[in-house]
């Protein structure tokens, strides 16, 4: 059975050249450092599974951080 680190950066590569786009990716723990440096553009933010995507990422939010997305 494959991993989930590696599934999604499967499917993230997937994307990239299914649909020649560029991709985002957002994570926060140890699951999502494959997909996170596969995208194009890589986030990553401190969450409960702790710092597994710092320092792998184009940006970094801690959890305190406010991240505000209008409609």
């Amino acid at each position: 059975m494959m991993s989930t680190f590696v599934f999604w950066r499967q499917v993230t590569r997937l994307v990239k050249q299914g649909s020649g786009k560029t991709t985002l990716a957002i994570g926060d723990g140890a699951n999502d450092v494959g997909m996170i440096q596969e995208a194009d553009i890589g986030v990553g933010i401190s969450g409960v599974e702790g710092m597994q995507v710092s320092g792998i990422q184009d940006w970094f939010f801690k959890h305190n951080d406010v991240i505000k997305l209008s409609p």
